[in-house]
């Protein structure tokens, strides 16, 4: 599922949508589109401080997610190898894949549900007339 932001900006027709955006709460929130992307990225490039330059998010600021995530799911996302000659490394572990699998599995879901949802509510939308003409 995509956020609001890039929906708006990958959408070429101007019809009219819902999109949900997904989180993953205890007493607040500990994952959704943002960390999710971290992970990505991280996987990607095998390296917190570029999956954070991606993003244009200080490195520091994406530590404090990343720590904070851990936290609130209770489990590690990230293995961390320290550096030496070629610096330190991230991957992702077994449980941040899965978690990754399974929140964007959720994301596809329930904007699939949103879908339908919409289509029914709104189905006479193009009946609406403008109450100004």
């Amino acid at each position: 599922m995509e956020g609001f932001e890039e929906h708006s900006n990958n959408c070429s027709d101007s019809k009219l949508s819902a999109v949900a955006k997904v989180m993953l709460v205890t007493d607040k929130a500990v994952f959704g589109p943002g960390p999710v992307r971290l992970l990505h990225h991280i996987n990607e490039t095998g390296s917190v401080s570029e999956a954070c330059a991606a993003m244009n998010l200080s490195y520091s600021k994406g530590w404090q997610l990343l720590n904070k995530m851990e936290e609130g799911l209770g489990f590690k996302v990230i293995k961390r190898f320290h550096g030496g000659a070629g610096g330190g490394k991230s991957e992702l572990t077994a449980n941040g894949k899965l978690l990754m699998e399974k929140y964007e599995e959720l994301e596809k879901r329930t904007q699939n549900c949103l879908n339908d949802f919409f289509e029914e509510i709104f189905s006479d939308l193009e009946q609406w007339v403008d109450e100004e003409e």
